[in-house]
């Protein structure tokens, strides 16, 4: 044989790895604790007490409404209550008394029902003070718009005097607690492989850290438009050197079709070529004849780095690595000798 017939190739074993699929989902990383918040009646912003980035307590006083009018009605209110309680009282009194009256045959039986059902008008008519004046307190209440937990003032949307609706955005805070989390789009063909609570490495490359592990917490229970679901993932650390805003990528890994408990074999990138359907094909390093044999793989999983196939091959084998679409099956090669370093004279 002509050893100018002779193909060198470059070459490698293939790793045993995981069948599950890998598949990456690009986001943003976000605060998992975060709100806007908004008062509940419209009216002119008096003060706000807050600027961006204050942190706030619990319970604090973040921004209050106008609340002249508001307090002359639970004046009035309040006012109606007592003049109800008033009227209670008399009717009350002249119930006992011709209650008593009735007992001694003084007066009759028309006059004490007509007494009744006066103390009975000015319980009613109490009961519906007490609604209004609490009502009003509440209202009152709603002039003031207080942090629901201890966080940071993440933006803010309106400014003092400034006449706003009802539930219009205020103010977002964002929780002290470090939890972070990244919130991803994911086709329908995959939800019901995802397992709840599972772990997943997710990139950040504007961090220049370690890639921090993910724990899958929800999935949306109904699509978007485009048929995508929204899939939470929190990150397992305290979240501390994460930021809003980072783009994000999650590396979602889930069962494939193959049977469970069953490796994969890991080709890398240019070792192969595509030959159908979810199949490609390497080339196999035959030592007897010092030729390459071609042969047919299924695909199980995409991954950044190759593909991982299943079908007759082990980590003994010697595949080639570069060059594949060039070879021809039974073709004579010769193995390029690892780390050997090539300079020009």
């Amino acid at each position: 044989m002509d050893n100018a017939d002779v193909r060198p190739i470059a070459w490698f074993h293939p790793g045993a790895v995981s069948a599950e699929v890998q598949r990456a989902f690009t986001g943003l990383s976000r605060n998992a604790s975060q709100a806007t918040l908004s008062f509940e009646l419209s009216g002119q912003v008096a003060q706000i007490f807050v600027e961006v980035g204050d942190t706030v307590k619990e319970g604090q006083l973040l921004a209050q409404l106008e609340d002249t009018d508001v307090r002359l009605d639970l004046t009035q209110r309040v006012s109606e209550q007592n003049e109800a309680k008033a009227l209670l009282a008399e009717a009350r009194q002249a119930h006992d008394r011709l209650a008593t009256l009735r007992e001694k045959n003084v007066v009759g039986q028309a006059d004490l029902d007509q007494a009744v059902a006066r103390l009975d008008s000015a319980r009613s008519r109490l009961e519906v003070a007490n609604s209004r004046v609490s009502q009003a307190h509440k209202r009152l209440g709603d002039t003031q718009l207080k942090a629901p937990y201890a966080g940071i003032i993440a933006q803010r949307h309106i400014e003092n005097a400034q006449q706003v609706g009802a539930l219009s955005p205020v103010l977002d805070i964002h929780g002290l607690d470090g939890q972070m989390e990244i919130k991803v789009k994911i086709p329908e063909s995959i939800v019901g492989r995802l397992e709840i609570g599972s772990r997943h490495p997710v990139r950040i490359d504007g961090l220049g850290v370690a890639h921090p592990a993910a724990v899958l917490s929800e999935i949306s229970g109904q699509s978007d438009a485009s048929n995508s679901f929204t899939a939470t993932l929190r990150f397992a650390h305290d979240g501390a050197y994460i930021r809003d805003g980072l783009t994000a990528v999650a590396e979602l890994s889930y069962p494939s079709g193959a049977a469970p408990g069953q490796q994969g074999w890991l080709l890398v990138n240019g070792s192969y070529v595509v030959s159908g359907d979810n199949q490609v094909t390497a080339y196999r390093y035959q030592a007897d004849s010092q030729t390459v044999h071609a042969m047919t793989l299924d695909v199980v999983s995409l991954r950044n780095e190759g593909v991982v196939v299943q079908g007759p091959i082990g980590s003994d084998d010697i595949l080639a690595s570069k060059g594949v679409a060039f070879l021809t099956s039974d073709q004579p090669v010769s193995l390029l000798e690892h780390d050997v370093k090539r300079f020009n004279p």
